[in-house]
């Protein structure tokens, strides 16, 4: 029963994550959110994006389902990274290219921070890639990791993060939790939060640490 419901909590959490997500991309593409659905507003960014990426690739979108121009979208992203790595492309199916891409993206990684990679499959790589980085995090923060799971290392950090933001913009954080403060961030205080490179941005990208809980 604890285990369901830790479940369902973790789903939930989930949810409300992506919801922010979704706000702050929509926000990017100058997309209304006010009194809109999480799923109106998901569909809307998809469209937006691929129509951008499409005109990018010099994609023909006439005609053509949303499912069909989502794949050759996908498609020319992954040749893209390829060319971008150094893998060659030609005679290889979508599906081969993108686990090359994958691969190579973490084996790289892996290597300029001074992982030994012989020898360990890729979810090896990855997992060891996401300890390091949050418990870096930690480190940095004072927070100790004292037996807790990687998962309640990156909440707490996580956490932590939100609430740096939030004192230096003067957010009221009392009775929110980590979700709410992400999400006044992103709707109220993203610009601010960019041009001072505070978390969740990152030299003007969103990045959170948070995703990898959900990994």
């Amino acid at each position: 029963m604890y285990l369901l419901e830790s479940k369902q909590q973790e789903d939930k959490e989930y949810q409300r994550y992506q919801k922010v997500i979704i706000m702050y991309k929509a926000r990017e593409l100058g997309i209304d959110v006010e009194g809109r659905s999480a799923s109106e507003l998901k569909r809307q960014v998809e469209q937006e994006f691929l129509m951008q990426a499409a005109k990018r690739f010099n994609l023909k979108t006439k005609g053509k389902k949303i499912d069909e121009l989502k794949k050759e979208v996908h498609d020319a992203i992954i040749v893209e990274k390829a060319i971008q790595l150094g893998i060659e492309t030609e005679n290889k199916k979508p599906n081969e290219l993108a686990k090359e891409v994958h691969e190579k993206n973490i084996k790289q990684k892996a290597e300029q921070l001074g992982l030994n990679i012989s020898g360990k499959s890729i979810v090896t790589l990855e997992d060891e890639l996401i300890t390091m980085e949050v418990e870096k995090e930690a480190e940095q923060l004072g927070i100790k990791r004292q037996g807790k799971s990687i998962k309640q290392l990156i909440e707490a950090v996580h956490e932590a993060k939100l609430y740096h933001t939030a004192e230096k913009l003067g957010i009221l954080i009392i009775n929110k939790n980590a979700n709410e403060i992400l999400e006044e961030i992103i709707v109220n205080h993203a610009t601010e939060a960019k041009k001072l490179n505070l978390y969740p941005f990152n030299n003007g990208k969103f990045y959170s640490i948070f995703h990898y809980k959900f990994e």
